[in-house]
């Protein structure tokens, strides 16, 4: 065995290790973890600006206790 077969063998026998046995058995590879973790990391909402205004809601509007629809 070569040099580089035995370098090769200790590296794929290192990466076989960190894979669990229920992971291969569900094909979850390293590309598929990746992605998960970006696609499900929470994401943080950004402040809303200063410059921003709210729109006057006329009064009663929604929460009027006396509105027609109850």
């Amino acid at each position: 065995m070569t040099l580089m077969q035995k370098v090769d063998t200790y590296i794929w026998a290192k990466r076989s290790s960190l894979i669990k046995s229920w992971e291969r058995t569900l094909s979850i590879t390293k590309t598929k973890k990746r992605f998960y973790r970006r696609r499900y990391k929470k994401q943080s909402v950004p402040p809303p600006a200063d410059d921003t205004t709210i729109e006057d809601v006329p009064e009663g509007g929604f929460y009027d206790n006396h509105a027609h629809i109850r």
